[in-house]
């Protein structure tokens, strides 16, 4: 008993150490989720753990620094790198492709669907993102924010959103007639980052901000899904 008790007492003592040389270092930090920009995943008011140690491989999440046209400002974004130097990016009817493989499959992304009003009583408030969640296009309808893999299991009668015009900002930063939904195809430069936002209707990302550099990633959040 005793020697449970005094390991215990070791692994507890090393965890406090990891941690404080972590925080001195900022090798290691705990960070707030302050946008829905990554829900369902990573839920806004949520908390996550990541490394300034690990680099990060492709769909990491990663915390980096960098400037914000909309707000008009430098801050810390958090986002999943869906693309890294030479990987071709494409975003086609709202699915992403890397080096012409569809890989959202793999995750939790989230988009708008126009449902029917009369059936939006079916949606449980935990499902959709409560910031900017619904949005009223007519008398009868309404765009909101679900995963796309709860909308297919429940088969639940919804259009997906899929933007058809010119983005302003995104012919701006790349020249191209581009939309959300409707993007590249891209070759990500080296020592670059391509990064999305798992809420994709609600993520001001690489489709509008630009490829973001190795150099302003400050950490890797711990985990991938």
């Amino acid at each position: 008993m005793r020697k449970i008790v005094k390991f215990l007492a070791l692994f507890l003592l090393m965890v406090v150490a990891i941690w404080i040389v972590g925080r001195i270092t900022g090798g290691f930090q705990l960070y707030n989720v302050s946008t829905p920009a990554n829900e369902p995943t990573l839920k806004t008011g949520s908390k996550f753990f990541a490394s300034g140690f690990i680099q990060p491989a492709r769909f990491d999440f990663v915390c980096f620094m960098g400037y914000v046209p909309y707000f008009n400002k430098t801050e810390l974004s958090v986002y999943r790198v869906c693309g890294v130097g030479g990987d071709t990016v494409e975003i086609k009817d709202g699915d992403l492709y890397v080096n012409s493989s569809m890989v959202d499959t793999n995750f939790r992304i989230q988009h708008f669907y126009k449902i029917s009003n009369k059936d939006t009583g079916e949606i449980p408030e935990e499902v959709s993102t409560k910031s900017d969640a619904f949005i009223g296009i007519s008398g009868d309808s309404s765009m909101v924010l679900l995963e796309d893999k709860w909308v297919i299991r429940q088969g639940l009668k919804g259009v997906r959103y899929k933007g058809e015009d010119g983005n302003k900002e995104i012919f701006n930063k790349f020249s191209k007639p581009w939309t959300p939904d409707h993007f590249g195809p891209l070759v990500v430069p080296e020592n670059s980052y391509f990064v999305l936002g798992d809420n994709r209707h609600n993520a001001y990302d690489s489709r509008y901000r630009g490829f973001v550099s190795k150099d302003s990633v400050v950490a890797t959040v711990l985990w991938k899904h």
